[in-house]
């Protein structure tokens, strides 16, 4: 099994995240050091902090607010299905507009 190195990312959990420690390499190749990375829906940061993971959740959140605010301005015409659309062989059935 070979590991592919552009997809492989490093990060240091805890106190010795804010020194300076040495990149992982991988064949002669460096792994991209990360502070936070989303697993399974979770942001997990280097401190295990829920900050990131609130945030994120808050911006979804504050999106989908918006665009429930905006579909309920929006003017919605309701319309008769059975006027323009009625079993094969009556006068409604070819009825357009």
């Amino acid at each position: 099994m070979n590991i592919n190195c552009k997809k492989t990312k490093e990060m240091i959990i805890g106190p010795l995240s804010k020194d300076s420690v040495r990149p992982l390499s991988i064949s002669s190749m460096s792994a991209e050091c990360i502070s936070t990375y989303k697993l399974l829906g979770v942001m997990i940061n280097t401190l295990l902090k829920w900050d990131d993971h609130i945030d994120d959740i808050t911006t979804k959140a504050a999106m989908i607010l918006s665009f429930l605010k905006t579909l309920e301005r929006a003017p919605v015409r309701l319309i008769n299905a059975s006027d323009h659309i009625g079993p094969l062989g009556t006068k409604n059935a070819c009825k357009l507009g």
